[in-house]
Protein backbone atom coordinates (compact mmCIF):
# COMPACT_ATOMS: atom_id res chain seq x y z
CA UNK A 1 0.00 0.00 0.00
CA UNK A 2 1.68 3.23 -0.81
CA UNK A 3 2.31 5.79 2.33
CA UNK A 4 1.91 9.40 1.12
CA UNK A 5 1.87 12.72 3.30
CA UNK A 6 1.88 16.50 1.88
CA UNK A 7 3.75 18.66 2.57
CA UNK A 8 3.14 23.07 2.05
CA UNK A 9 5.57 25.22 1.81
CA UNK A 10 4.18 28.72 2.85
CA UNK A 11 6.81 30.95 2.01
CA UNK A 12 6.66 35.23 2.98
CA UNK A 13 8.41 36.60 0.38
CA UNK A 14 8.96 40.25 0.12
CA UNK A 15 7.16 40.60 3.02
CA UNK A 16 8.47 38.56 5.26
CA UNK A 17 10.75 39.35 8.23
CA UNK A 18 14.65 39.19 7.46
CA UNK A 19 16.22 37.71 10.32
CA UNK A 20 19.58 40.29 11.01
CA UNK A 21 22.90 38.19 11.49
CA UNK A 22 25.51 41.14 10.76
CA UNK A 23 28.30 38.56 11.89
CA UNK A 24 27.81 36.33 8.78
CA UNK A 25 26.50 37.74 5.14
CA UNK A 26 25.75 34.38 4.38
CA UNK A 27 22.84 34.02 6.68
CA UNK A 28 20.71 36.92 5.85
CA UNK A 29 18.66 35.01 3.38
CA UNK A 30 16.98 33.26 5.60
CA UNK A 31 13.25 33.80 6.27
CA UNK A 32 10.46 32.54 8.10
CA UNK A 33 8.68 29.35 6.50
CA UNK A 34 5.88 27.20 7.29
CA UNK A 35 5.63 23.52 6.42
CA UNK A 36 2.54 22.12 6.64
CA UNK A 37 2.11 18.49 5.87
CA UNK A 38 -0.83 16.06 5.62
CA UNK A 39 -2.13 12.96 4.31
CA UNK A 40 -2.87 13.11 0.31
CA UNK A 41 -5.49 15.85 -1.09
CA UNK A 42 -7.71 15.61 2.12
CA UNK A 43 -6.65 16.03 5.96
CA UNK A 44 -6.22 12.98 7.32
CA UNK A 45 -3.31 11.60 9.24
CA UNK A 46 0.66 12.04 8.95
CA UNK A 47 0.91 8.45 6.95
CA UNK A 48 -1.32 5.22 6.13
CA UNK A 49 -0.50 1.64 6.07
CA UNK A 50 -2.77 -1.27 6.22
CA UNK A 51 -5.93 0.93 6.21
CA UNK A 52 -4.65 1.94 9.66
CA UNK A 53 -3.41 5.69 9.83
CA UNK A 54 -0.53 7.56 12.17
CA UNK A 55 -0.86 10.71 13.29
CA UNK A 56 1.26 13.49 14.00
CA UNK A 57 2.85 14.38 17.32
CA UNK A 58 4.25 17.32 19.24
CA UNK A 59 7.80 16.03 19.38
CA UNK A 60 8.01 15.45 15.15
CA UNK A 61 10.86 17.09 13.70
CA UNK A 62 11.65 17.75 9.91
CA UNK A 63 15.07 18.00 8.55
CA UNK A 64 15.00 21.03 5.64
CA UNK A 65 17.30 21.31 2.90
CA UNK A 66 17.51 24.90 0.63
CA UNK A 67 19.25 23.93 -2.56
CA UNK A 68 20.24 27.04 -4.64
CA UNK A 69 24.13 27.93 -5.41
CA UNK A 70 24.50 26.33 -2.38
CA UNK A 71 22.49 24.34 0.36
CA UNK A 72 21.70 25.17 3.51
CA UNK A 73 19.78 22.92 6.99
CA UNK A 74 17.87 23.45 9.31
CA UNK A 75 15.35 21.53 12.02
CA UNK A 76 11.69 22.51 12.28
CA UNK A 77 10.18 21.40 14.97
CA UNK A 78 7.28 21.84 17.77
CA UNK A 79 4.58 21.79 15.10
CA UNK A 80 1.40 22.96 15.53
CA UNK A 81 -1.14 20.45 15.65
CA UNK A 82 -4.40 20.64 13.92
CA UNK A 83 -7.53 18.03 13.80
CA UNK A 84 -5.77 15.86 16.48
CA UNK A 85 -2.45 16.03 14.27
CA UNK A 86 -4.03 14.56 11.15
CA UNK A 87 -2.00 17.91 9.73
CA UNK A 88 0.72 19.79 11.27
CA UNK A 89 2.49 23.26 10.48
CA UNK A 90 6.00 23.35 10.71
CA UNK A 91 7.80 26.45 11.29
CA UNK A 92 11.62 27.45 11.19
CA UNK A 93 14.39 29.28 8.66
CA UNK A 94 15.02 28.31 5.11
CA UNK A 95 16.68 30.41 2.38
CA UNK A 96 14.43 32.51 0.62
CA UNK A 97 16.97 32.28 -2.62
CA UNK A 98 16.78 28.91 -2.72
CA UNK A 99 15.22 26.93 -5.92
CA UNK A 100 14.17 24.06 -4.17
CA UNK A 101 13.07 22.55 -0.86
CA UNK A 102 13.54 19.13 -0.02
CA UNK A 103 12.08 17.85 3.37
CA UNK A 104 13.25 14.96 5.37
CA UNK A 105 10.94 13.16 8.45
CA UNK A 106 11.96 12.54 10.98
CA UNK A 107 15.11 14.82 11.84
CA UNK A 108 18.42 13.76 12.19
CA UNK A 109 21.70 15.90 13.13
CA UNK A 110 22.95 13.05 10.68
CA UNK A 111 21.00 13.69 7.77
CA UNK A 112 22.69 15.61 4.58
CA UNK A 113 22.16 16.44 1.48
CA UNK A 114 24.60 16.97 -1.49
CA UNK A 115 24.86 16.93 -5.09
CA UNK A 116 20.96 15.06 -5.42
CA UNK A 117 21.71 12.23 -2.79
CA UNK A 118 20.54 12.12 0.82
CA UNK A 119 22.49 10.57 3.02
CA UNK A 120 20.25 8.73 6.52
CA UNK A 121 19.87 6.84 9.03
CA UNK A 122 17.33 3.81 9.14
CA UNK A 123 16.87 2.56 12.61
CA UNK A 124 18.59 -0.90 13.25
CA UNK A 125 16.94 -1.49 16.54
CA UNK A 126 13.15 -0.93 17.53
CA UNK A 127 10.95 -1.27 20.52
CA UNK A 128 7.74 -2.68 19.25
CA UNK A 129 4.09 -0.80 19.22
CA UNK A 130 1.28 -2.71 19.37
CA UNK A 131 -0.66 -1.94 15.81
CA UNK A 132 2.17 0.75 14.46
CA UNK A 133 5.22 1.25 14.30
CA UNK A 134 7.88 3.45 16.85
CA UNK A 135 7.58 6.73 15.76
CA UNK A 136 10.10 8.33 13.75
CA UNK A 137 11.26 5.21 11.98
CA UNK A 138 9.03 5.53 9.13
CA UNK A 139 11.60 7.47 6.90
CA UNK A 140 10.23 10.09 3.95
CA UNK A 141 11.09 12.47 1.58
CA UNK A 142 9.52 15.86 -0.02
CA UNK A 143 10.66 17.75 -2.38
CA UNK A 144 9.08 21.46 -3.83
CA UNK A 145 10.42 23.00 -6.48
CA UNK A 146 9.85 27.11 -5.71
CA UNK A 147 7.38 28.72 -7.30
CA UNK A 148 8.05 32.55 -7.04
CA UNK A 149 4.59 33.35 -8.22
CA UNK A 150 2.44 31.12 -5.48
CA UNK A 151 2.26 32.24 -1.90
CA UNK A 152 2.09 28.36 -1.18
CA UNK A 153 3.92 25.55 -2.87
CA UNK A 154 3.24 21.86 -2.02
CA UNK A 155 5.16 18.46 -2.07
CA UNK A 156 4.29 15.60 -0.66
CA UNK A 157 6.35 13.27 1.83
CA UNK A 158 7.15 10.04 0.20
CA UNK A 159 7.85 6.95 2.07
CA UNK A 160 11.49 5.38 1.52
CA UNK A 161 11.03 2.22 3.22
CA UNK A 162 9.44 -0.75 2.96
CA UNK A 163 7.29 -2.62 5.89
CA UNK A 164 7.71 -5.95 7.72
CA UNK A 165 4.32 -6.61 9.46
CA UNK A 166 4.34 -9.69 12.12
CA UNK A 167 2.19 -10.95 14.80
CA UNK A 168 2.51 -14.02 17.56
CA UNK A 169 -0.03 -16.96 17.12
CA UNK A 170 0.55 -18.05 21.31
CA UNK A 171 0.23 -16.07 24.16
CA UNK A 172 3.29 -17.87 26.23
CA UNK A 173 5.68 -16.95 23.27
CA UNK A 174 4.55 -13.88 22.84
CA UNK A 175 5.28 -13.29 26.26
CA UNK A 176 8.13 -15.34 27.15
CA UNK A 177 9.85 -13.10 23.54
CA UNK A 178 12.43 -10.45 24.35
CA UNK A 179 13.08 -9.62 20.88
CA UNK A 180 12.49 -10.77 17.82
CA UNK A 181 15.24 -10.03 15.01
CA UNK A 182 15.20 -10.37 10.88
CA UNK A 183 17.55 -10.91 8.36
CA UNK A 184 16.70 -10.63 4.95
CA UNK A 185 18.65 -13.22 2.68
CA UNK A 186 20.71 -12.14 -0.85
CA UNK A 187 21.88 -15.89 -1.38
CA UNK A 188 22.89 -19.03 1.07
CA UNK A 189 25.46 -17.44 2.32
CA UNK A 190 24.69 -13.57 2.35
CA UNK A 191 22.16 -10.99 3.91
CA UNK A 192 20.60 -7.67 2.42
CA UNK A 193 21.21 -5.05 4.18
CA UNK A 194 17.79 -3.69 5.69
CA UNK A 195 18.35 -0.69 8.28
CA UNK A 196 21.56 1.50 8.84
CA UNK A 197 23.52 4.64 7.06
CA UNK A 198 21.98 4.55 3.37
CA UNK A 199 22.01 6.99 0.65
CA UNK A 200 18.55 7.93 -0.85
CA UNK A 201 18.45 9.18 -4.52
CA UNK A 202 15.17 10.33 -6.54
CA UNK A 203 14.18 9.30 -9.55
CA UNK A 204 12.54 10.97 -13.03
CA UNK A 205 9.35 10.94 -10.97
CA UNK A 206 10.57 12.52 -7.71
CA UNK A 207 10.41 8.81 -5.74
CA UNK A 208 12.81 7.98 -3.49
CA UNK A 209 15.38 5.07 -4.37
CA UNK A 210 17.08 3.66 -1.00
CA UNK A 211 20.36 1.86 -1.38
CA UNK A 212 21.45 -0.93 0.58
CA UNK A 213 22.12 -0.21 4.52
CA UNK A 214 25.27 -1.53 6.15
CA UNK A 215 23.26 -3.51 8.64
CA UNK A 216 21.67 -6.93 8.02
CA UNK A 217 19.48 -6.82 10.58
CA UNK A 218 16.75 -5.03 12.50
CA UNK A 219 15.90 -6.01 16.15
CA UNK A 220 12.30 -5.62 17.27
CA UNK A 221 12.30 -5.13 21.12
CA UNK A 222 9.27 -5.85 23.08
CA UNK A 223 7.44 -3.62 24.73
CA UNK A 224 6.64 -2.04 27.90
CA UNK A 225 4.10 -5.30 29.74
CA UNK A 226 5.68 -7.82 26.97
CA UNK A 227 4.79 -8.62 23.10
CA UNK A 228 1.07 -9.68 22.69
CA UNK A 229 -1.46 -11.95 20.72
CA UNK A 230 -3.79 -10.61 18.69
CA UNK A 231 -2.15 -7.22 17.67
CA UNK A 232 0.45 -6.47 14.81
CA UNK A 233 3.96 -5.29 14.99
CA UNK A 234 5.11 -3.12 12.22
CA UNK A 235 8.69 -2.13 11.27
CA UNK A 236 10.10 -0.01 8.33
CA UNK A 237 13.01 -1.58 6.63
CA UNK A 238 14.74 -0.78 3.35
CA UNK A 239 13.15 -2.30 0.94
CA UNK A 240 16.12 -4.23 -0.89
CA UNK A 241 13.80 -5.68 -3.83
CA UNK A 242 13.69 -9.51 -4.64
CA UNK A 243 15.18 -12.19 -1.78
CA UNK A 244 15.02 -15.68 -1.80
CA UNK A 245 14.43 -16.08 2.19
CA UNK A 246 14.40 -14.61 5.34
CA UNK A 247 16.09 -15.34 9.31
CA UNK A 248 14.35 -15.27 12.27
CA UNK A 249 15.49 -14.98 15.67
CA UNK A 250 13.88 -15.42 18.58
CA UNK A 251 15.55 -14.32 22.04
CA UNK A 252 13.76 -15.00 24.94
CA UNK A 253 13.68 -13.56 28.92
CA UNK A 254 16.72 -15.71 29.50
CA UNK A 255 19.00 -14.53 26.66
CA UNK A 256 18.25 -18.04 25.09
CA UNK A 257 18.55 -17.44 21.27
CA UNK A 258 15.84 -19.66 18.84
CA UNK A 259 16.73 -19.42 15.27
CA UNK A 260 13.58 -19.83 12.24
CA UNK A 261 14.39 -19.82 8.36
CA UNK A 262 12.92 -20.12 5.07
CA UNK A 263 13.39 -20.20 1.57
CA UNK A 264 10.56 -18.43 0.17
CA UNK A 265 11.28 -16.02 -2.54
CA UNK A 266 9.58 -12.68 -1.80
CA UNK A 267 10.39 -9.24 -2.34
CA UNK A 268 10.40 -5.85 0.25
CA UNK A 269 9.14 -2.83 -2.19
CA UNK A 270 9.07 0.66 -1.17
CA UNK A 271 5.52 1.72 0.40
CA UNK A 272 4.35 -1.69 0.21
CA UNK A 273 3.90 -4.14 3.47
CA UNK A 274 5.48 -7.78 3.68
CA UNK A 275 3.07 -9.81 5.84
CA UNK A 276 5.51 -12.30 7.81
CA UNK A 277 2.37 -13.69 9.27
CA UNK A 278 1.79 -15.13 12.70
CA UNK A 279 5.32 -16.55 14.87
CA UNK A 280 4.72 -19.44 16.11
CA UNK A 281 6.46 -21.03 18.80
CA UNK A 282 10.12 -21.65 17.78
CA UNK A 283 10.30 -25.21 18.53
CA UNK A 284 6.73 -26.80 19.08
CA UNK A 285 6.74 -29.07 22.40
CA UNK A 286 7.65 -32.76 22.49
CA UNK A 287 7.94 -35.53 24.84
CA UNK A 288 9.63 -38.51 24.32
CA UNK A 289 11.78 -41.03 26.51
CA UNK A 290 15.28 -40.81 27.25
CA UNK A 291 17.77 -44.01 27.23
CA UNK A 292 16.25 -44.38 30.76
CA UNK A 293 12.56 -44.43 29.44
CA UNK A 294 12.08 -40.96 31.71
CA UNK A 295 9.71 -38.98 29.97
CA UNK A 296 11.41 -35.79 28.84
CA UNK A 297 9.77 -32.54 27.72
CA UNK A 298 11.83 -30.31 25.20
CA UNK A 299 11.20 -26.96 27.38
CA UNK A 300 12.71 -29.05 30.15
CA UNK A 301 16.16 -30.06 28.69
CA UNK A 302 19.03 -27.57 30.00
CA UNK A 303 22.25 -27.15 28.80
CA UNK A 304 25.04 -24.95 29.47
CA UNK A 305 27.30 -25.34 26.48
CA UNK A 306 27.36 -23.18 23.52
CA UNK A 307 26.06 -25.66 21.14
CA UNK A 308 23.45 -28.89 22.42
CA UNK A 309 22.75 -31.33 19.83
CA UNK A 310 19.08 -32.91 20.28
CA UNK A 311 19.32 -35.98 18.48
CA UNK A 312 16.35 -38.44 18.13
CA UNK A 313 16.07 -42.54 17.34
CA UNK A 314 13.92 -45.18 17.28
CA UNK A 315 15.21 -47.59 19.29
CA UNK A 316 13.85 -50.62 16.92
CA UNK A 317 15.31 -49.27 14.37
CA UNK A 318 19.38 -50.90 13.76
CA UNK A 319 20.34 -48.23 10.97
CA UNK A 320 20.29 -45.42 13.56
CA UNK A 321 20.88 -47.46 16.65
CA UNK A 322 24.38 -47.81 14.44
CA UNK A 323 24.24 -44.12 13.47
CA UNK A 324 23.91 -42.94 17.25
CA UNK A 325 27.29 -45.24 17.61
CA UNK A 326 29.38 -44.59 15.02
CA UNK A 327 29.03 -40.75 14.20
CA UNK A 328 27.76 -39.44 17.49
CA UNK A 329 30.77 -40.70 19.56
CA UNK A 330 33.15 -39.08 17.06
CA UNK A 331 31.48 -35.77 16.94
CA UNK A 332 31.53 -35.47 20.89
CA UNK A 333 34.99 -36.55 20.95
CA UNK A 334 36.17 -33.63 18.48
CA UNK A 335 34.12 -31.09 19.54
CA UNK A 336 33.22 -31.39 23.35
CA UNK A 337 35.74 -29.34 24.67
CA UNK A 338 34.43 -26.79 22.47
CA UNK A 339 31.03 -26.42 23.75
CA UNK A 340 29.47 -29.09 22.15
CA UNK A 341 27.06 -31.57 24.28
CA UNK A 342 24.13 -34.11 23.04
Amino acid sequence: LPLFAVMTIASVASCSEQIETPDNSEQTNLTKMTFSATMGESVESKTTYAGRKVFWEATDEITVFSVGESVSKASFGEPELLENGAFARFSGLADATASTYYAVYPHSEGNTYADGTFSVTFPSTHTAVANGFPSGSNLSVAVSQKDADAAEQTAQFKNTGALLAFSFKELETALNTASVTFKVKKSDTEYYGISGSTTITLDENNLPVAAEGNEQEVVVNAPVGGFNTGVTYFIPVIPVGSFTGMEIVYTDLNGDEYVKRNDTDSELLRSYMFNVGQLPNPYPEIELPDVQGNMVKLTDVESNAKVTMLFFWNPSNASQKMFNLDVLKSVYADFHKRGFEI
